[in-house]
């Protein structure tokens, strides 16, 4: 018998400090469909397989070009987003976390906006090129981060193996706390280039039809964004672990 609404918020919701109002209200609603899927044999994996699927829908029923299957692909977004909470609920109830769950979770992550752009964009061939490029970059974009903790690793593990030790201790980066403005601004418009925000403009354009606006922009601003976050990171360098490689 699967515990009352009160005591599965105890089991399958971690704490969150400075909790959003959207995450609010997702966590306070998501807990009911997590207790209906507790009832089934289904998994968090099985979750995120279904968020897979729901993405790949989207961009087909926004290939169609018409206002209500846009509609349609538009509550898919949604329902895929509310489900990315249910997941982990799921897991945590299951006790089935893994890091085959958390690869399942990024797989279900990189199919969340990239189909709509390509369905947005293969039956508009005004805004193709741009869809192209906003789907190019926006897989690099989200790319440069990983890639660079993925070479710290490497650096780490090779001194780790070299030194005998076992354990890798996440390094502490100091950054200054002077910005300028232009930082400033750059840091304050990064959300709209995150993936739920990207899922959320793409669901209003298509109950507001302007999807091609938001396709010419993220098409535009994408390939801008990347490169000077390249170079950010190739300037930076491996500098802030220095201390710990020693």
């Amino acid at each position: 018998m699967v515990e009352a609404i009160k005591e599965l918020r105890k089991i399958c919701q971690r704490p969150t400090p400075n909790p959003t109002l959207e995450s609010r209200i997702r966590r306070f609603f998501s807990i009911y469909l997590t207790r209906v899927l507790l009832y089934t044999p289904i998994t968090a994996n099985q979750v995120d397989y279904i968020r897979i699927l729901f993405g790949i829908s989207v961009g087909v029923l926004f290939a169609f070009n018409q206002y209500w299957p846009g509609i349609i692909a538009a509550f898919l977004m949604q329902f895929s987003h509310f489900l990315d909470w249910v997941d982990g609920e799921v897991a945590r109830y299951r006790k089935s976390e893994s890091l085959s769950g958390q690869y399942a979770d990024i797989l279900a992550h990189t199919v969340a906006v990239t189909p709509a752009i390509a369905g947005i964009s293969i039956t508009n061939p005004s805004v193709a090129m741009f869809g192209f490029s906003a789907i190019l970059f926006h897989a690099f974009y989200h790319d440069l981060q990983p890639l660079k903790n993925g070479i710290i690793f490497l650096m780490l593990n090779y001194r780790l193996r070299e030194e005998g030790k076992i354990e890798i201790i996440n390094p502490e980066i100091s950054e200054s706390t002077a910005e300028s403005y232009h930082r400033k601004l750059i840091k304050g418009l990064l959300p709209i280039f995150n993936i739920v925000f990207m899922m959320h403009i793409i669901c209003l354009a298509a109950i507001f039809n302007f999807l091609n606006l938001v396709i010419l922009f993220y098409g535009t601003a994408l390939p801008l964004i990347w490169i000077i976050f390249a170079y950010r990171h190739i300037k930076i360098g491996v500098e802030p672990y220095r201390h710990f490689l020693k």
